[in-house]
């Protein structure tokens, strides 16, 4: 990130920049915004190892060959909800997978064909979405898998679809 930087504060458009070095251009114009107008990001550095990216929303749908319906569901089809949030570094490497269930209480052998280091939470209200909740115990897996403190930051990029 801080070569993407030093190549925008050279001259070159945040596009081109992005381009070059493989990087989004939106998040590193907001990178760039940042560091010039306060200065508060030149200290951290983030190599690929430790970036993470955690998709909010999928972006493809599987179906069987011959499958008429495929994005819309009838009431006899709908099954229920589960909720899962993780992270992949731009590296490849992965935390295990966060899953929010519609329970209230959660079953211990939900997570015996998961990967190991898998937590699931329950939600009260039955509907298997992600709650504030959630979403605190989700970032507390995450600093636990990602080992993060002040000599290592750990930049986590959420986006939607």
């Amino acid at each position: 990130m801080e070569a993407a930087v030093n190549i925008v504060l050279s001259g070159t458009s945040i596009r081109k920049a992005a381009e070059q070095l493989d990087l989004n251009y939106k998040t590193l114009g907001r990178y760039v915004k940042l560091q010039q107008k306060n200065g508060t990001l030149e200290g951290a550095s983030f190599g690929r190892n430790w970036m993470q990216h955690c998709p909010l929303t999928p972006q493809l749908q599987l179906a069987q060959k011959g499958q008429k319906r495929v994005g819309s569901i009838v009431s006899q089809e709908k099954g229920v909800t589960v909720t899962r949030c993780g992270a992949i570094s731009a590296t490849g490497n992965s935390i295990p997978p966060f899953l929010v269930f519609p329970r209230v209480n959660v079953q211990k052998h939900w997570t015996l064909s998961a990967p190991p280091g898998t937590v699931c939470e329950g939600h009260p209200k039955a509907s298997g979405w992600m709650t504030t909740e959630n979403f605190l115990g989700f970032l507390r897996h995450f600093v636990k898998h990602t080992r993060q403190s002040e000599d290592l930051p750990v930049l986590l990029i959420f986006f939607d679809g």
